[in-house]
């Protein structure tokens, strides 16, 4: 994941690491190439995205206080979540 900027505080280091593994696991277990492939607008595959995030915040919020506590991405169960809940939308 992203290491972030010199001095960046934890808080924002740990939302941004969490948002970037968020988007893996969505764009890899979504239908987001296809989208891209029949030249959807970039404009609806974000909001798509936003959704897939606003769906799932309390989890999202687990991964980051994962990244804040310096233990990775969270527990296996909780990705697996993530990924389930992403070929959902697919």
């Amino acid at each position: 994941m992203g290491g972030g900027f010199p001095g960046q505080d934890p808080d924002t280091l740990a939302k941004r690491q969490a948002r970037e593994l968020v988007w893996d696991i969505w764009k890899r277990f979504s239908n987001v190439d296809e989208l891209l492939s029949h030249q959807v607008a970039s404009n609806v595959v974000a909001a798509l995205f936003a959704d897939f995030l606003m769906d799932n915040i309390d989890r999202v919020r687990q991964v980051e206080a994962s990244f804040r506590a310096g233990t990775g991405g969270g527990p296996l169960e909780l990705l697996a979540e993530l990924e389930r809940k992403a070929k959902l939308m697919a």
